[in-house]
């Protein structure tokens, strides 16, 4: 049996949309590293108001993560790895020898 899992995010469609505008060009690994980036932001947070008792923190003390201040932050400190002449050069080869549809390179 498997179990279906709903995720929940903070994110308005405006926080979504400026988001993809700013990781055009990001890799798979560019949007994990992201993501692991920004939810470090809660975990900041809460080990700097309770440094001192670290072991009774609670999962719901944690702030949610949101698009600002944690994702705006990750933007700055995460940034693709691929450069756009690179991918060019994947868009060129998946159009000669892959099997997706055709993609146009910008």
């Amino acid at each position: 049996i498997k179990k279906k899992s709903i995720i929940y995010h903070m994110l308005t469609d405006d926080d979504i949309n400026n988001l993809v505008e700013k990781t055009a060009g990001y890799s798979g690994a560019d949007i994990r590293a992201l993501c692991t980036e920004a939810s470090m932001g809660p975990v900041r947070e809460i080990t700097s108001l309770h440094f001192d008792n670290l072991q009774n923190i609670s999962a719901s003390e944690f702030p949610p993560v949101l698009y600002s201040p944690h994702i705006i932050q990750a933007i700055d400190a995460v940034s693709a790895t691929v450069s756009p002449n690179d991918l060019i050069k994947y868009i060129e080869w998946n159009n000669t020898f892959g099997t997706y549809r055709k993609l146009e390179a910008e």
